[in-house]
């Protein structure tokens, strides 16, 4: 019983600390939103920009985001 209640508060407590610190949210995109991608690129050159604009086209799903990039399909990362 004693463990138990051990337990317990030990939860409540790291339960208190995420919300406390943020939790675990998800990014705060909407869909047509313009962002800044980082380029996938292994031969780059250095004239090109590392970052590049692309819009997310749909919902975020666990963590990924489908964008498109200028000039290319749809890639999700």
């Amino acid at each position: 019983m004693d463990t138990n209640l051990k337990l317990k508060k030990l939860k409540t407590q790291k339960e208190n600390i995420n919300n406390k610190r943020g939790g675990e949210s998800g990014p705060l995109l909407v869909s047509g939103q313009t962002i800044f991608a980082k380029a996938v690129n292994k031969r780059q050159a250095k004239d090109k920009p590392r970052f590049q604009k692309a819009v997310v086209t749909g919902q975020i799903d666990r963590n990924v985001v489908p964008i498109k990039l200028k000039d290319r399909i749809n890639v999700e990362r």
